[in-house]
Parts: structure tokens; sequence; C-alpha cells
């Protein structure tokens, strides 16, 4: 009897009630989610349920870091063959023995931080999935919350699965447009910085002139 009296009284709280499902989306027939400001304000919410802690905190910092590591020694592998070439012509087999050397040195480099971007991506991805889910169900397991969804909307199927079927889709979705995927896509963040560091290089060596053949280019050829 009071857990009903508990369930009647978290029924009569419904229109306050945080976990009461938005009718908007219910009654929506669009599966498709929208880049609008209502997308921006749970995405929002929901990094702010992951980001908890310090260690969370320095995962999150620790991946860009990595991919930033990852670009520039992708750079100095770019270099490698020019250098090479350059001392085959001037009959310099050390110095071709040394660049070789430097080639090999940095390639592994190259692959070590990718190795690292990969396994910080999945790391975070987890751990957000975690945090995500624990917050969310500690929610949902108070105030009457499943009482009120199970008894106001029969049509939500198995909620609690549902939450962390989506929990799990998002981590690892989100994680993977930041950090690249496993088939090998660079994700926003190498994406971004590849951008910007090639065109301070470009805008290095050949100006601003470079800089609008190289975007003019870039726009026709993709």
């Amino acid at each position: 009897q009071q857990e009903a009296a508990q369930a009647i009284q978290g029924l009569q709280r419904l229109p306050n009630s945080r976990f009461a499902p938005d009718e908007a989306v219910l009654n929506s027939q669009k599966r498709w989610s929208k880049l609008n400001r209502t997308f921006l304000r749970r995405l929002i919410r929901l990094c702010g349920m992951a980001l908890g802690g310090l260690c969370d905190m320095l995962l999150f910092v620790a991946v860009p870091c990595s991919v930033v590591a990852y670009i520039a020694i992708g750079f100095l592998v770019l270099l490698v063959p020019g250098r090479m070439y350059k001392a085959l012509l001037s009959d310099d087999i050390d110095g071709l023995k040394w660049e070789t050397l430097w080639f090999l040195l940095t390639a592994l480099g190259a692959t070590l931080a990718k190795m690292i971007r990969a396994f910080l991506g999945e790391l975070m991805g987890n751990f957000w999935r975690e945090r995500i889910t624990a917050k969310v169900h500690k929610r949902y397991a108070c105030d009457n919350a499943y009482y009120v969804l199970q008894a106001e909307h029969p049509e939500v199927d198995n909620p609690d699965q549902r939450m962390v079927t989506d929990i799990r889709l998002f981590c690892e979705e989100f994680s993977n447009t930041l950090c690249g995927g496993r088939d090998g896509t660079g994700g926003v963040y190498e994406g971004v910085g590849n951008i910007v560091w090639y065109s301070y290089q470009t805008w290095h060596r050949s100006g601003p002139f470079g800089i609008c053949v190289a975007f003019g280019w870039s726009t026709l050829v993709y």
C-alpha cells in the first residue's frame, strides 16, 4: 500500500517530473535528429554527466594531445623522402643511412601515436558510457520515475534496457566522431588539426596566395 501511495503521488507530480517523456518526441514521426538548439543543449548535458571528475577531464584533454603528436610526427615523416632524394643526388651515403634511420624512427613514432590515440579514444568512450549510465539510472530509480513512466507511457517498452543501449551507441559514435573509428578515419580532432597545421605551413612557405590556391583547389576537387 505504501508503494502504491508513492506511485500515485508520483503520477500527480508528472508535469514537473524530470523523467516524463517529451510529448513532442513521443508523438513525432521523424526518426532523425536535427542539429538545433535542443540537440546542442542535450549534448552539453550529457557531456556534463560524463566529465564528472579530474580523471575524466585529464583523459578528455589527453585525446587531442595525442592527435597533435600524431600530426606533428606525421609531418616529419613527410619531410624525410625529400631529404633522402637530396642525399642520393649528392652521393652522400652516410647522409642516406641517417635519413633512412630517421625515417624508420619517425614512422614508428607515428604508428605508436596513432595507436595511443585509438586507445585513448576507446578508453574515453568506455568511461563516458559508465558515468552516464550510472547517473541516468540513479535518476531513473529515484522519485518513483519508473512507476510514472510505466503507468503513463506504456508504449515505452523496456526503458532501462533502451537507456543502456542508447547510451552505449551515443558514447561509441561520439568517441568515433571525435577521435576516429576503427576503420582508420581520423575524426574531428585530426581533421581540424590537419587543416590548421597545413594551412599554417602553406602560409609560412607561400603566403596568402598559396592559401587561396590550396583552399580553392580543395573546394573544386572535393
